[in-house]
């Protein structure tokens, strides 16, 4: 994915989170979905308890799903072979 124009205006969850995929030390944790198009989380206790209070004021995961789903990101299911 590419980043936005510099001058753009970017919200501050959706600059987090791109951080987070980018630049991420833990991609067992949260990742890139082959697609490009979407993301994994593939460990939710690491993400609550290391990666989030880094980038935000909580480490609470249903918080983070809201604000998720207030820019329009949606929970997609995985066949169990794409797992």
């Amino acid at each position: 994915m590419n980043l936005p124009p510099k001058n753009a205006c970017v919200a501050a969850f959706v600059e987090k989170l791109w951080e987070i995929l980018e630049e991420s030390e833990d991609p067992v944790c949260l990742e890139w979905a082959e697609d490009g198009q979407s993301f994994i989380i593939k460990d939710k206790e690491t993400l609550c308890s290391s990666i989030l209070p880094k980038y935000f004021k909580h480490s609470n995961l249903s918080s983070f799903v809201r604000q998720l789903n207030m820019y329009n990101f949606r929970k997609i299911r995985l066949s169990k072979h794409q797992n």
